[in-house]
Formats: structure tokens, C-alpha cells, sequence
């Protein structure tokens, strides 16, 4: 019966009708994520409390100790980062292949990509340092967060996994796999646009916002031009594993791992600037800005069909006021 009225429709209609059920698929996706990302942990921990499992309020582990309590957060990041795109694709058919962008990429072109990629990260780690410096300068103070790790190898290494593998796999899975390709029929540039928004939004945090729109800007544009989502999860972990490496020198508080640190994130702009040079030799096409589609609908139109969806508007309420509350 659907494909019947839909036989009547336009064909401007139906593209309407499109990007419409691509909205209500990525907004149920991303109201579930703030649901879940919200209470996920509290509900790992009401479980763990039904097996006898006892919790100590005081601690910062919880009186779990320091592996316990990241092999818990790991289960809650999983549902919560996991589950919402899967289950708003059973109310919606068709988005099920997540990681279909797999084509080949050459090698050289694969690490020039990466290493750009990684410099990129770097320089919006600046960029978001300034941001800080400034809510600072205003008055915003950033609420203290979880303390995650500890000064051994064992801590090092479990959150490796959970900053930097797991992110890496389930993020770029929701935004460069699942709202990225469906956000496409709105064209390249849009898609790339929005998907970095909302990736930023989905963060809830004011001071995590701008850096993660910028990293999800760089890595919307290396799956659109190398249409392989692979290279983006390579530099989502890299990214998060500096991060998580930096945090664990940082403890030793020593002056030799402080010049490590800068060094390093040093050398990861050096090879980002010869790594472009060489895509800029080599006329590289992922460096030419994607295109925008001739449809049926105009850009604006397109743009007004999914924005002003109902799942959307409420996806970006339920976004800001939880980026609001958060600062509380």
C-alpha cells in the first residue's frame, strides 16, 4: 500500500518523503544515545548490585578498584554507544550496513590520509585548548570528571580499550557509518556539515563540543572523498590513544615526559604537513572539496526536509539541555 501512494507521488514528493524517514531514523538513533548515555552506567550498576555486588559512593572507583571499574564502564559504553543507531534501524528498514564504505585506497594515499588526519586532531586539540582558556576567562569552570586512570600498565592498557579502541570502533559505526551515509542524500557537503555537528552535540559537553565537531568535519570528509570508513576509525584511535598516552606520561609528573609529549604531537604535525605536501604532488583527488547534487529538490530544500523534522528539532532540545545541565 506504502509503495502504491508513493507511485502518485512526485518526484520531489518522494525525495521529501525520503530525507524525512532518514530524519525520523537518525533522530530516534540520536535521542536514545542521550537517553542511554544518561543512565547506562546507573543501570550496569543496579545489575551489579542485584548479583551483590557492593559499591562504595566515597571512592572514585566505587570501591571496585581500578580494572573492575573500567571492565564495568567498558560494558556500559558498549550498550550506550552501541545499541541506540541498531535499534532505531529496527523501526527503520533499510540502514543496516554501517561499514559498507570500505572501497581500496592506495597504500601511500591510506598513510598520507591518516597522518593528515592525526595532525588534524592535534591542531583542533589547540584549537579547543583556546576554548577552554576562554570559558575559563568567562567565569565556566569545567566540572571535575571521572578519574580513569592509574600509574601501571595494566590501567594503561585497559583504557587503550576504552578511550581508544572501543570510540573508535562504535562512533565512527553511529556517525561516519550509520548518520554520515544516510545524511548523503542531503549531498556531501550538508552530510558532512550535520554529521560533524551532531557529532559534536552528541558529546554533551561545552568543552568537548568544538573539538569534536572539528575531528568529526576531518574524518566526514576523509570517508565522503575515500569513501572507506576504515581510515577513520585508524585515525579516531590514534587520536584517542595520544590522548590516553599523554594522560599516563602526564602522571609521572616528570620533565622528561613532558618534552615526550610535545614532541610527540610535534612530530604527528611535521609528517601531517609532508603527508599533505605529497596528496598535493601527487594531485590527489581526496584534497578536492566534495560537490553538491543536482536532485529534484533544491540544496534549500532538502536542508528545510530534514531539519525541520520533528525527531531532529527534539534531538537538538534533548542535546542542549543536556549540555546545559551538565554544566551544573
Amino acid at each position: 500500500m506504502t509503495n502504491n501512494y508513493e507511485a502518485w507521488l512526485s518526484p520531489a514528493d518522494q525525495e521529501r518523503r525520503g530525507l524525512r524517514r532518514e530524519a525520523r531514523f537518525i533522530g530516534i538513533g540520536m535521542l536514545l544515545l542521550s537517553v542511554f548515555s544518561m543512565f547506562m552506567l546507573t543501570v550496569v550498576l543496579l545489575v551489579l548490585r542485584s548479583c551483590g555486588v557492593a559499591f562504595d559512593l566515597n571512592d572514585d572507583y566505587l570501591g571496585l578498584g581500578n580494572t573492575y571499574y573500567l571492565l564495568m564502564y567498558m560494558v556500559a559504553y558498549i550498550l550506550m554507544m552501541g545499541a541506540p543507531m541498531w535499534i532505531s534501524a529496527l523501526f527503520i528498514r533499510g540502514h543496516k550496513r554501517p561499514f559498507a564504505a570500505h572501497k581500496r585506497v592506495s597504500l601511500t594515499t591510506a598513510l598520507c590520509v591518516v597522518l593528515m588526519g592525526m595532525g588534524g586532531c592535534v591542531l583542533a586539540n589547540l584549537a579547543a585548548g583556546m576554548w577552554s582558556q576562554l570559558l575559563e576567562d568567562a567565569g565556566i569552570t569545567q566540572p571535575a570528571g571521572a578519574q580513569m586512570m592509574d600509574a601501571t600498565p595494566l590501567s594503561l592498557i585497559l583504557n587503550l580499550v576504552t578511550i581508544a579502541v572501543l570510540p573508535a570502533i562504535l562512533e565512527e559505526m553511529a556517525f561516519r557509518g550509520f548518520v554520515l551515509q544516510s545524511l548523503r542524500k542531503l549531498g556531501d557537503p550538508a552530510a558532512i556539515v550535520l554529521s560533524a555537528i551532531l557529532f559534536g552535540a552528541m558529546h554533551e559537553n561545552l568543552w568537548q563540543i568544538p573539538f569534536a565537531t572539528i575531528v568529526g568535519l576531518i574524518l566526514g570528509w576523509i570517508v565522503v572523498k575515500t569513501e572507506n570508513i576504515w581510515l577513520a576509525v585508524i585515525i579516531h584511535f590514534g587520536n584517542n590513544a595520544m590522548a590516553t598516552v599523554a594522560q599516563y606520561m602526564g602522571l609521572q609528573s616528570d620533565e622528561a615526559s613532558s618534552v615526550a609529549i610535545i614532541v610527540m604531537f610535534a612530530s604527528i604535525v611535521t609528517l601531517a604537513i609532508a603527508a599533505a605536501a605529497i596528496l598535493l604532488w601527487k594531485r590527489d583527488p581526496v584534497l578536492v572539496p566534495p560537490r553538491a547534487v543536482r536532485t529534484n529538490l533544491t540544496p534549500k530544500e532538502r536542508r528545510r526536509a530534514f531539519l525541520f523534522s520533528p525527531w531532529i528539532i527534539l534531538t537538538w532540545v534533548a542535546f542542549g539541555l543536556m549540555t546545559v545541565l551538565r554544566l551544573f
